[in-house]
């Protein structure tokens, strides 16, 4: 498709893609871009995906980015955190573009409700589920509060990868009533995720924390503070220094509730300040024309 098309920009958003697109440049003068989502060497060290036969893996893409890296004319990063963690990418030709908060064309930001304290019962984990991002501890939290409090109860739904983690899950909330279950092997739209944080008291981001997830700032976490939904959150100073200002959450240790949740969940005013601008994706929209613009004007 490139050999037919010769595009002018090329924007090449995965390391299995970097020769190519470096060979297209060579043959045709493109400009290349890497749009770098993932921090692939981190995320194949430090998480439970890969086994350890695999883990080599990121020292051989990592060798590869860094030798490759000076024929890339611009790069664009998903994460803030990504400049400290991939110190080979030159500061002159990055531009930082975040997952932020794109609404559905359903729901205008004036549409917007504003929460304030009130009977938060109704939980919701919504997203990618799988053991890392804390979806037993989302569980084991809904039935630690359930015991103080009939009327809590959770909704799952959101794609789930590993069949036998969703097999697991089936099983698991049929034995607990107070537990939805509506996780799929496929791809959910968005704006059933959308509808459903709408429909929610309280979105639990019960995430693990390792040295591939500590720096980033999940996507949910800007789609919470846009639909200003209270949330409960696992405890990240990067995290809770974008939450706080609002305030939009509580902060626990999963693993370690504390017994006196429900009650901070009632006593907390959240939203007292409304999100701004900086939480939607129209600021980051900009930034990315504008790097395209510029990149196009290059001789």
């Amino acid at each position: 498709k490139l050999f037919k098309v010769k595009p002018e920009i090329i924007i090449c958003n995965t390391h299995e893609l970097l020769e190519i697109t470096i060979a297209i440049k060579i043959l045709f003068g493109a400009k290349i871009v890497y749009d770098i989502q993932e921090n692939y060497y981190r995320n194949i060290l430090y998480t439970r995906h890969y086994s350890q036969w695999q883990k080599p893996l990121a020292y051989l893409i990592r060798l590869r980015e860094k030798a490759l890296s000076h024929m890339f004319d611009h790069f664009f990063l998903a994460e803030k955190c990504y400049t400290k963690e991939m110190s080979f990418i030159p500061t002159n030709k990055t531009t930082i573009i975040e997952n932020k908060a794109q609404l559905s064309d359903f729901l205008r930001k004036d549409q917007l409700p504003q929460t304030r304290s009130q009977f938060l019962r109704k939980f919701l984990y919504t997203g990618t589920i799988a053991a890392n991002y804390g979806i037993w501890q989302a569980i084991n939290l809904a039935k630690f509060l359930h015991q103080q409090d009939s009327s809590i109860c959770l909704k799952i739904i959101g794609l789930c990868h590993i069949k036998k983690l969703h097999d697991q899950l089936h099983e698991a909330s049929a034995g607990l009533p107070f537990v939805e279950y509506c996780g799929s092997l496929e791809a959910i739209p968005h704006r059933e995720i959308t509808e459903a944080i709408m429909a929610s008291d309280v979105v639990l981001l019960p995430y693990q924390l390792d040295k591939a997830l500590q720096n980033r700032i999940p996507t949910k976490l800007y789609e919470c503070l846009a639909l200003q939904k209270p949330m409960i959150i696992t405890k990240n100073p990067a995290w809770e220094e974008i939450c706080t200002p609002y305030p939009a959450a509580l902060f626990i240790d999963y693993n370690h509730p504390p017994a006196s949740l429900l009650r901070e969940m009632d006593n907390t005013d959240f939203y007292i300040t409304r999100p701004g601008n900086d939480v939607f994706w129209d600021k980051e929209a900009g930034k990315l024309l504008k790097a395209l613009d510029e990149l196009s004007s290059l001789d």
